[in-house]
């Protein structure tokens, strides 16, 4: 089994170092215009017109700042410091506070509405890049977001924080992320997201009031949108937290459960850390019986009567391995290190791209679909590099064992 673990960490180091980060150093950033470029298609042509989203800058940050984290390259550093400078020009509403969702090819800004989900990354980024480069204007405008979210996104009655607002902190009737979302005032999407910031801010800065939050973050998960009964996650509520749907997405629900666990290892609270580990057992013995597929892959979504889409998109498939890696750390249970295994070779046969990148999904046929950006507002870096850099630590660590 220890070399069984060497030759999946070796292959991750390389598709992860030679492959999916020299892609972005090389293939992505704009020279025109500055930052990184907004989307480029499967044939690898760029649209210098397209416009530039958050998203996608946000976890740009985030993943040369950890690379270099991992790495200790300066070729990431000054990747992500190109980032850093773009951001910090363009992103940050520096009259009204938060960041923009989405500017044009020049940087400015063509949608000024606040997304609780976009200041969540931002948060993300920003303190990657602090523990990166030690540039305290980066942890300041990360304390800065984080007040603005507990201001003004927080509904103390219904305890929960909501998706939107207008740039100027007013209501906003549409507060979808996307046109594919429900029109719902609180999403499990954007709370993960926000426990996912919260976390790595608490790394850089202990602050009393952060911990409160990342607690109440934690109950959140638990008690109101993971269903105690089934252990998944529910994707929509209004404020009464009342779901709206009964949709099951496999991906979020793995990728939940160990980002719960990093949040409560943060607290370094015994309980809240045993606690969490018995539901991200019980979240991956839930996925693995019904998101797994038997050629290994996960796939996308479900509900109660089974699945009702079967395409396998990229992201899920690392989440999915951090997930089971973790379960794997926690059980010693080797079956869900072979699931590890089975998802990096399904990835790698169905889902690379020659590019260096990752193609966003594969129907049953294993067929991508060409339609979709190798690079655009929702493809980026962060869910494959994450993934693999993660699951590297979680094979050193095991392999200690």
């Amino acid at each position: 089994m220890q070399s069984e673990k060497m030759n999946l960490k070796q292959e991750l180091e390389q598709e992860l170092l030679h492959s999916l980060l020299p892609f972005w150093m090389s293939k992505t950033k704009d020279g025109l215009n500055g930052g990184f470029i907004g989307q480029m298609n499967h044939l690898q042509e760029v649209d210098s017109d397209a416009p530039k989203a958050a998203i996608l800058n946000f976890r740009i940050l985030w993943t040369f700042s950890a690379a270099y984290n991992f790495k200790n390259n300066s070729a990431y550093l000054k990747s992500a410091e190109q980032s850093f400078q773009y951001i910090k020009k363009h992103f940050i509403d520096h009259d009204f506070g938060g960041t923009f969702w989405l500017l044009d090819k020049n940087g400015q800004s063509i949608n000024d509405r606040k997304q609780a989900y976009a200041l969540s990354f931002a948060i993300y980024g920003l303190s990657e890049y602090y523990l990166a480069s030690g540039d305290v204007n980066a942890k300041n405008l990360a304390i800065h977001l984080f007040q603005d979210i507990e201001k003004y996104f927080y509904d103390t009655e219904n305890q929960g924080y909501i998706e939107a607002l207008a740039r100027n902190w007013e209501p906003l009737e549409d507060m979808r992320l996307s046109d594919k979302d429900m029109n719902a005032p609180f999403t499990m999407n954007t709370h993960l997201h926000i426990l996912e910031a919260y976390t790595n801010l608490y790394k850089i800065w202990p602050d009393n009031n952060l911990a409160k939050a990342l607690k109440n973050l934690l109950f959140i998960h638990k008690d109101k949108i993971m269903d105690g009964t089934t252990y998944h996650l529910e994707l929509f509520f209004n404020r009464k937290w009342e779901s709206q749907n009964d949709v099951i997405s496999y991906g979020h629900d793995i990728e939940a459960a160990w980002l719960m666990l990093e949040a409560a290892k943060a607290t370094q609270e015994s309980e809240i850390i045993q606690e969490i580990q018995d539901i991200l057992l019980k979240i991956s013995t839930g996925t693995l019986k019904k998101g797994i597929h038997e050629d290994g892959s996960l796939l996308y979504e479900g509900n109660p009567g089974g699945v009702i889409d079967s395409d396998r998109h990229w992201w899920p498939q690392f989440e999915a391995m951090v997930g089971f890696m973790n379960a794997y750390e926690i059980s010693k249970d080797g079956k869900y290190l072979e699931v590890v295994k089975d998802l990096w070779k399904f990835t790698k046969r169905h889902l690379k791209h020659e590019s260096g990148e990752w193609w966003w999904r594969v129907n049953q046929e294993y067929l991508p679909n060409v339609s979709d950006d190798l690079v655009g507002p929702w493809k980026g870096p962060y869910h494959n590099s994450r993934g693999m850099m993660e699951v590297i630590k979680l094979l050193n660590s095991t392999s200690k064992n």
